[in-house]
């Protein structure tokens, strides 16, 4: 999700047309449209205003806008992850001898890693469900567009902020 669907997403959760963000928030309707739209990308003081006016913490926006576009940036995370968190690979061999890759699975030593984790997938289904419901009823011609927009984007509004919940879980992880 972009930090202009995430915006847009926090704006319909919040009920709040584009027009009373920017009165909030001091940033412009037009800018606010077109951040929306990807045409443009706010600079760090206006998504922080932007921020503060939907009552949200900045790094709901800033989090996952770093990318993996390469299997080294991916290998980099797990790296940390492997050296840092204590995240174990279990595999099975195959009739070589050799890591059989198809059977590679990951946990974490850390319980309340896992335990996040877990919750985190059961929510994502959760999320994923109800989002083929939404999607569904506008196919049946049981909602309008308006409606479908609206349902979207509350329901991935509420599911961002429940992910910043995990992302602002300051207890240590040597525990």
């Amino acid at each position: 999700m972009t930090i202009g669907e995430r915006i847009k997403s926090f704006r319909s959760l919040k009920q709040l047309t584009q027009k009373a963000l920017a009165e909030r928030s001091g940033v412009s309707e037009i800018a606010i449209k077109k951040y929306e739209s990807g045409e443009r990308t706010p600079k760090p003081a206006q998504l922080k205003k932007i921020a503060q006016a939907l009552n949200l913490s900045e790094s709901i926006f800033k989090i996952k806008t770093t990318e993996l576009e390469t299997v080294g940036d991916a290998m980099a995370l797990f790296l940390l992850l492997y050296k840092k968190v204590g995240i174990l690979p279990t595999y099975d061999h195959d009739k070589n001898g050799d890591i059989d890759p198809n059977t590679l699975k990951l946990h974490f030593t850390n319980k309340r890693m896992n335990a996040h984790i877990a919750e985190f997938l059961i929510n994502y289904r959760k999320e994923s469900f109800t989002l083929d419901f939404i999607n569904q009823q506008y196919q049946k011609g049981n909602i309008t567009r308006e409606e479908y927009d609206q349902q979207f984007h509350m329901t991935k509004g509420i599911y961002e902020l429940i992910e910043q919940e995990y992302m602002e879980d300051k207890s240590l992880l040597d525990d």
